[in-house]
């Protein structure tokens, strides 16, 4: 693959396309943070915990915080026991603006 981050060359990560099955943007981000070796994550949007899993189980992320907006999320990422800190963070419904695109959050 001919594009760069920050001149590394991205590369797919074969590895985890063969144990999770995976052929979307999963396999690059993975080889990224695999190069990368970073010791902690901030997971925003947590979720159910599927990047938790990702970020423990498979990059062993020493460190892994997790925030959502969605407090039945949260609680179904807390049983999975991946995250060294999870948050329940209530939702202020607003828009940013960046680059000229409008998002609403």
């Amino acid at each position: 693959m001919s594009e760069s981050f920050r001149g590394a060359k991205l590369i797919y990560d074969r590895e985890y396309t063969w144990v999770f099955h995976s052929p979307g943007l999963e396999p690059w981000v993975c080889s990224l943070l695999r190069r990368l070796k970073p010791v902690s994550v901030l997971d925003v949007d947590c979720g159910l915990g599927y990047w938790g899993l990702i970020l423990k189980g498979y990059l062993g992320v020493p460190y892994i915080v997790g925030v959502d907006i969605d407090s039945s999320k949260v609680e179904f990422a807390r049983r999975l026991g991946v995250y060294d800190e999870l948050s329940f963070i209530p939702a202020i419904l607003g828009s940013l603006t960046i680059l000229g695109l409008s998002m609403l959050f």
